[in-house]
């Protein structure tokens, strides 16, 4: 990089800001540019400033206080805040953050499973690799992650951050449609050899919703959970459900103790406080504090959504545009599932 900003006439000139007795009168401001210009090395190298153009057109200020013809960074104090802002704005997600539990399962689990939702990346890519995916697409709460060896600013106290969400969902008739029904019910996909008990028993047959709950719905910017009155199946249903949960874990829990955000045998008139045990664990066990506002559950089942309102969660019925008596028959729909307050039952 000396010998770019050399070539370009921007590096300092070392014989001039030296006579024979030492440093001149300089020397405040020729020791301050060469801390600014190691500082930039450092970054450079850990890939924060990233591309020669990129960090001459600081360096050079830094080094010299004039900019490089054409550049945008056109003095000392500039340079130092760009330096700043580079280090300021990234962040690698760190263990019982969500954005991390949504890394480490994309690229552990989800990449080899379906990896034509992750273009671009590899078996191979870097944990940094899949966050910087997440956060071009907006997903997960994710931020720019630093560069391996960057420096990463501390983590602030635990707090509810702006936009922090949850969607809970019942299992039977929300994220599964009515087994051996798929072909009446489009956008449904049965699961051919994975048992599903519910209503008498059946081969499972994934809902809409239970297919594009993340990809399809605001819910994919959200922490998830389970709250269900069934017991989600065997090993295979469950690992079904956990493909589209991603950060959810692969831990069910039953209601008391709440030791995970996946409640299975949580009675129907008990879900908003198993909803609310899901919220006190995301606080207690990752640090995620999560407002009463920003809480949403979704249910086919008619009467389901009582009691939330006293909690100040907000709940919807939905599969509402096909029934099965008190139930949903094909399940819930991507269209459903809305940022709404309140509650709202299908009739």
């Amino acid at each position: 990089e000396f010998g770019l900003l050399n070539s370009e006439g921007y590096a300092a000139n070392d014989a001039a800001e030296f006579d024979d007795d030492g440093l001149t009168e300089a020397q405040p401001e020729h020791s301050r540019r060469r801390r600014s210009f190691c500082r930039l090395a450092t970054l450079r190298a850990a890939g924060v400033l990233v591309g020669s153009a990129a960090f001459a057109a600081v360096a050079a200020v830094a080094m010299t206080g004039r900019p490089r013809p054409g550049g945008t960074v056109t003095s000392p104090s500039m340079a130092d805040l760009v330096v700043e802002e580079a280090v300021s704005t990234c962040h690698t997600a760190r263990a019982g953050e969500g954005c991390f539990d949504k890394v480490k399962w994309a690229r552990t689990e989800g990449i080899s499973k379906d990896a034509k939702h992750y273009p671009g990346l590899t078996l191979e890519s870097t944990f940094e690799d899949f966050q910087a995916f997440f956060h071009k697409a907006q997903y997960g709460g994710c931020q720019q992650p630093c560069a391996p060896g960057a420096p990463t600013p501390a983590p602030a106290p635990p707090a509810a951050a702006e936009g922090d969400c949850l969607c809970l969902f019942d299992v039977d008739r929300t994220l599964t449609t009515k087994q051996g029904k798929a072909g009446q019910c489009q956008g449904s996909q049965a699961h051919g050899g994975i048992f599903d008990p519910a209503f008498g028993g059946g081969d499972l047959v994934l809902s809409p919703l239970g297919l594009g709950l993340t990809s399809a719905t605001f819910c994919g910017q959200c922490h998830l959970g389970i709250v269900s009155q069934g017991g989600a199946g065997g090993p295979e249903m469950k690992q079904a459900l956990e493909q589209h949960l991603p950060g959810a874990g692969t831990d069910w829990s039953g209601p008391n103790p709440v030791t995970s955000p996946l409640i299975i045998g949580c009675a129907d008139a008990m879900k908003a406080q198993c909803a609310k045990g899901i919220v006190d664990w995301y606080r207690t066990s990752k640090g995620i504090n999560i407002p009463s506002s920003e809480v949403y559950f979704f249910d086919d089942h008619d009467g389901n959504t009582n009691g939330f309102g006293a909690m100040g969660f907000n709940a919807r019925q939905i599969s509402c545009g096909s029934r099965d008596g008190p139930y949903g028959f094909c399940g819930g729909q991507p269209g459903e599932v809305v940022r709404a307050k309140g509650i709202q039952n299908c009739r």
